[in-house]
């Protein structure tokens, strides 16, 4: 396996009390052969940008799933809107 460079962009929208609002996830994702490192950040309806966490993984199956649970634990809708 080669070393590379992966960033992935997600968005999400909200209409709360009539306002919309909408997040906007960055992951960027630097990968090795034994071991791949994560940067999670949050851009706001402001355009801030806020790095929400970092984590190295393993590089396997597991360490997949563990991003994915890691992920899904970082994310936090509510504290988001608040930025």
């Amino acid at each position: 396996m080669s070393k590379g460079c992966i960033r992935s962009s997600f968005l999400l929208f909200f209409l709360i009390n009539n306002f919309f609002f909408m997040i906007k996830y960055s992951l960027g994702i630097d990968i090795s052969m034994k071991m791949f490192h994560v940067c999670l950040s949050v851009i706001d309806n402001q355009q801030q940008i806020k790095v929400k966490a970092s984590r190295k993984f393993t590089n396997n199956v597991a360490g997949f799933k563990e991003l994915c649970d890691w992920i899904k634990k970082c994310i936090c809708i509510k504290k988001d809107l608040l930025l």
